[in-house]
């Protein structure tokens, strides 16, 4: 996972903790966000979109 505005790649051991912490971004999200997680071979995986609710 990349946070885009910093350019930090955040990396996890499975799909499952990926996607857990993709979720917890995108719910606490202050301003409307994407998350997509990719694995390994570049495959897109998952998509979060956020409307920033949790301002």
């Amino acid at each position: 996972m990349r946070v885009h505005a910093t350019g930090e790649v955040l990396h996890f051991a499975g799909g499952g903790e990926a996607e857990r912490r993709a979720r917890k971004l995108a719910a606490d999200a202050a301003e409307p966000m994407e998350v997509r997680i990719h694995d390994r071979g570049g495959r897109l995986v998952g998509r979060w979109v956020a409307q920033g609710a949790a301002a």
